[in-house]
């Protein structure tokens, strides 16, 4: 979310590890559909930003990963203390969970708390372990800690005609659901694919570029240290380390509704420069490798609101007249489905104007983008993530036993 979530999030349930559990019956992976391009027809390299290499000492761990557990506002100890993965999270080093299992309950079931990075990455490499002919793991590029950037690529495009869209999940280090929510829709699409022959057309025809993490260092950070924490971890060894990654993007950086470009330790600071982060420029890069990228979602939280553009300013993009009307449509199909109430608007019509957001970069490159604030959840795990899951966008859970 772009305001302060507050004692809302410090709140909210614990990240939970998988239960120990025997490995699945496993079904064969379904056959390539003919003509298929291997690796899915992407860029064959993804260049990767070294404008912010790893730290000196090689490690993969934020400084403070093995401090004492965060503290609440009220000085009480703030949910989602429990370590990622075992306390020193040296990711590269850790060796993921199981592939996922085949079934509508057990992969449903992984989506009803929240998950470790390393959870979610092996998430991310056992779907495309299940389906290599529909799914794959790119490596994009380092965060500022060193941790690995990865994208999912789900579907294929017919390689003279590409119809792309990017799914960005988690940029603010706190908005843990946001990071499940776009990984949740791409799972539903490949799993039920071979069951429905809609998302089978659909994915012959479009490919989503998923990152779901975008900010893993920040990410980390909230599970291990300071559930509040929203911005990356770069410069971590200063006082005021971080840059708020949705104000780093290149179209209207430093503007008037830049909201900090000179105070490092404020929670909205811009950076340097455009594109300073590693994280920013991984996606921005990967975006601009790859033909045919014509939609923008990225996934924040909270506010039940679908803001389409611009974020830093009040009139309406004037190279792309019909930008209102889809993102009406997007809102109305969602509301249509369950009903969940979203509100569709500009940014500065909605909840104020903003500069450097990564949508507004998207829709200056000609992408139809939307910004998606998720709605609150209830009391208990399964209703503030697997029932948002549920809510944001209008696909439904397949049966895939």
């Amino acid at each position: 979310m772009e305001a302060d979530v507050g004692a809302a999030l410090a709140a909210g349930p614990a990240i939970e590890e998988e239960e120990a559990r025997p490995p699945p019956r496993r079904r064969p992976p379904p056959p390539p559909p003919p003509g298929a391009p291997r690796h899915l027809g992407l860029a064959a390299v993804v260049a990767a930003n070294t404008s912010a290499p790893p730290p000196a000492d090689g490690t993969n761990d934020d400084t403070d990963d093995n401090a004492a557990a965060p503290r609440g506002a009220d000085g009480g100890a703030a949910d989602g203390s429990g370590d990622d993965g075992g306390g020193a999270d040296a990711e590269a080093a850790v060796a993921p969970p199981p592939p996922p299992p085949q079934t509508a309950a057990e992969a449903t079931e992984f989506y009803t708390a929240y998950r470790s990075l390393s959870a979610i990455q092996g998430r991310m490499a056992g779907l495309a372990a299940d389906h290599p002919h529909l799914a794959s793991t790119l490596r994009i590029g380092t965060s500022a800690r060193g941790r690995p950037l990865t994208a999912l690529a789900i579907g294929h495009t017919p390689p003279d005609a590409p119809v792309r869209i990017a799914v960005l999940g988690l940029q603010h280090a706190r908005e843990w659901v946001a990071g499940l929510v776009p990984l949740y829709a791409a799972e539903m699409l490949v799993r039920g694919a071979g069951d429905h022959p809609d998302l089978a057309a659909f994915l012959a025809r479009v490919q989503l570029l998923v990152i779901p993490i975008v900010n893993p260092d920040g990410f980390v950070h909230t599970v291990t240290t300071d559930r509040l924490w929203r911005k990356n971890r770069s410069g971590d060894l200063h006082d005021c380390p971080g840059v708020d990654l949705n104000r780093n993007w290149g179209m209207d950086w430093g503007g008037p509704h830049a909201t900090s470009t000179d105070d490092p330790c404020s929670a909205v600071f811009t950076g340097a420069a455009p594109f300073s982060e590693p994280e920013t420029a991984a996606v921005r890069d990967l975006l601009t490798a790859h033909d045919g990228v014509v939609g923008f979602l990225d996934f924040h939280a909270y506010g039940q609101l679908v803001l389409g553009a611009w974020a830093h300013a009040d009139a309406a993009p004037a190279h792309l007249p019909d930008e209102r009307a889809y993102g009406a449509a997007v809102t109305a199909g969602v509301n249509a489905v369950h009903g969940a109430g979203y509100l569709y608007g500009s940014g500065g019509e909605l909840i104020y104007l903003a500069s450097g957001v990564s949508t507004d970069w998207a829709t200056a490159a000609n992408m139809s983008a939307l910004t998606i604030e998720l709605r609150p959840g209830g009391t208990g795990v399964a209703s503030s993530v697997w029932q948002t899951c549920l809510a944001a966008g209008p696909w439904s859970t397949p049966d895939l036993s």
